[in-house]
């Protein structure tokens, strides 16, 4: 992952060939001291692990779906969680070569061929806390 160019307020990433986005953009936030933030993306992906919650049973619905997917939106927030670490939560919409799209809550995703990441840092630090009623931890 590089920094291509940053001020006060953004940081534009780039993440190469085979680097796991999510697990790298939790990396760069801690190692920079980001505790809020929003994030924006696009590029293109393999090795997707998605996520549908399903409310009443309180659990991740996950797929993978396979092959080489075009980022065609990512959006999410950076905070951190109840235990102090740094959470990305980004949900997102791949597209492939028959122009077919399949979306949700990003758990992770590998670079296919590049992923330019935008973090907007807000003031903060934003916190989650645990909702029992709802089985996660929100903000």
């Amino acid at each position: 992952m590089n920094i291509k160019t940053q001020d006060e307020k953004n940081r534009l990433l780039v993440f190469e060939r085979g680097e796991e986005v999510i697990s790298g953009l939790q990396d760069f936030c801690r190692s920079e001291d980001i505790a809020s933030g929003w994030v924006q993306a696009i590029g293109s992906a393999e090795q997707l692990g998605l996520g549908y919650y399903d409310l009443a049973g309180q659990s991740y619905i996950t797929g993978s779906p396979e092959g080489i997917w075009e980022i065609l939106s990512c959006k999410g927030n950076i905070s951190l969680k109840e235990d102090g670490s740094v959470f990305a939560h980004l949900h997102g919409v791949f597209g492939d070569s028959e122009m077919r799209t399949v979306g949700g809550h990003i758990f992770n995703m590998t670079t296919a061929v590049t992923c330019e990441l935008l973090v907007t840092v807000l003031p903060g630090p934003i916190r989650r806390s645990q909702r029992h009623d709802i089985g996660l931890e929100l903000l």
